[in-house]
């Protein structure tokens, strides 16, 4: 092959010249200001990562560990380039089981510029090659300098990855309350910051509320209530609500963080019971069959009738449980699902919870909008029948916890939790989530709800124990990713 010399020449030149400055700012010789490049003389444009492997640990049900090798599509992983600061980095954090140490990079430089690697055991720059795997366990300098070799800029690279995997669970006693160990019936709500908890001794319901960072400083916030009250406990813009068979609706509020509260008192005779709330309208199931809907925000005494797309006979009576989730789709809207089970007495043979959705958001989101009646796809990804059935937001998925089964239902009390990523219309069981092995609970009384923190909160009747949990993703937080 014919040697062109004059090329060969200048790539010597320019790889001198790199070399040469490499020294100078290795030992702190340059001088910035007269060296150093912006935006308009180098950059870098594009930092793809290829596929990556992840060691996967599993156990199987002999308790036998084993490894295997997955991978992780590296170029679907954002990538942010912040030119203001100098750094390139991953804004989600791969998987705790990525290889990190041996990761393929493609980049690209605004007008051709050299990249180079400053090495990680000597004092040298490195050509960048598309097909060498690089070591990101540590923070990486990248050298980009302009064709001249006069100028250059440094970028600080981070890949990172969890130090924690994303869908362990993990469950913590937090006490062990007396009073509600001898509780008949019982429902927990949250405003995030407070969490609530409704329940009755037979008589009589109580509303209590402690701090979500606080699982031992239970005290009453209204007492009194109709022993039916605590079935129908709900947040609705921040406050306690809950209605009886009387038509009373009872609104508990508070200016001290529930320390201290007061009741107000609404006739509500067309009200059977609350069944949801979008934080901005109330909802209910009516006396005379159907849902209504408060007409305005904060007006307790005007409902109207909802739209169902099919008969009323379908709609749950009993162990209701409603969420409010966002949709993924369509910012500033969102989806209400309520579950619950028909009347034994009147349906046995059901096998699975009902289900009703109805979107909310814009007036041009729910424009002609209905209750839909979820049939499910078969009995095998429907939601089993069970009794007491709870149901909580987390993330934009739907999990769900439910006690002894009812009628011809095949599956235990609180054996596992059933999650639904597509707004209620699919359940499986979540496999990240095991139940406490030292738990003590009524397969018939306990209470699920959630906090500002994503902890899962499990109240048990019969032992009066208190249990936390997350998931580690949901401790995550989002970090920058716009750059001006």
């Amino acid at each position: 092959m014919k040697l062109d010399y004059h090329n060969a020449m200048k790539h010597l030149h320019i790889t001198t010249l790199l070399a040469l400055t490499l020294l100078f700012i290795l030992g702190s010789c340059l001088n910035d200001d007269e060296k150093y490049a912006d935006y308009d003389d180098t950059a870098v444009i594009s930092f793809v990562l290829q596929q990556m492997n992840a060691y996967v640990h599993t156990t199987n049900s002999q308790g036998e560990d084993s490894v295997f090798r997955a991978y992780v599509d590296g170029p679907k992983v954002p990538i942010y380039i912040d030119n203001v600061n100098n750094e390139i980095y991953n804004v989600d954090s791969l998987p705790a089981s990525t290889d990190i140490e041996h990761v393929v990079v493609e980049l690209a430089t605004k007008n051709n510029c050299y990249a180079l690697w400053r090495s990680l055991t000597e004092e040298k720059l490195l050509y960048h090659s598309s097909t060498d795997s690089l070591d990101f366990s540590v923070p990486r300098e990248l050298y980009v300098f302009t064709t001249s070799g006069d100028y250059y800029r440094v970028y600080t690279v981070r890949i990172v990855k969890h130090q924690q995997d994303g869908d362990m669970f993990h469950w913590r006693k937090q006490a062990t309350n007396n009073t509600f160990a001898a509780l008949k019936g019982m429902k927990a709500a949250s405003n995030g910051h407070t969490i609530f908890l409704a329940g009755t001794d037979g008589q009589t319901t109580t509303l209590y509320a402690t701090s979500a960072d606080d699982a031992t400083a239970w005290h009453s916030v209204a007492t009194n209530l109709p022993e039916q009250a605590w079935q129908t406990l709900l947040v609705h813009q921040g406050k306690p609500h809950l209605n009886d068979q009387q038509g009373n609706l009872y609104v508990v509020e508070s200016n001290d963080d529930y320390a201290t509260a007061a009741t107000r008192t609404y006739n509500t005779n067309s009200l059977a019971t609350l069944i949801a709330t979008d934080n901005q309208y109330l909802y209910a199931l009516a006396t005379q069959g159907g849902i209504v809907r408060t007409t305005q925000p904060g007006n307790y005494t005007s409902w109207s009738t909802e739209a169902l797309d099919d008969d009323a006979v379908f709609l749950p009576t009993s162990h209701i449980t409603a969420t409010h989730i966002p949709l993924r789709t369509t910012d500033d809207a969102g989806r209400i699902v309520i579950v619950g089970n028909r009347a034994p007495e009147t349906y046995p043979a059901d096998t699975c919870a009902t289900l009703w959705a109805r979107m909310t958001g814009s007036a041009e989101v729910t424009a002609g909008t209905t209750w839909m009646h979820y049939t499910g796809q078969g009995p095998i990804y429907r939601l089993p029948r069970l009794y007491n059935i709870s149901t909580i937001a987390y993330g934009t998925d739907i999990l769900a916890l439910g006690g002894t089964p009812m009628g011809n239902t095949q599956t235990r009390a609180l054996t596992n939790f059933y999650r639904s990523i597509d707004g209620g219309i699919s359940w499986h069981k979540d496999t990240r989530i095991n139940m406490p092995t030292d738990m003590e609970c009524s397969h018939t009384v306990f209470a699920l709800t959630t906090d500002y923190n994503n902890y899962i909160w499990l109240i048990c009747g019969q032992s009066g124990q208190i249990w936390k949990g997350r998931l580690n993703r949901m401790a995550w937080t989002e970090h920058q990713k716009e750059f001006r």
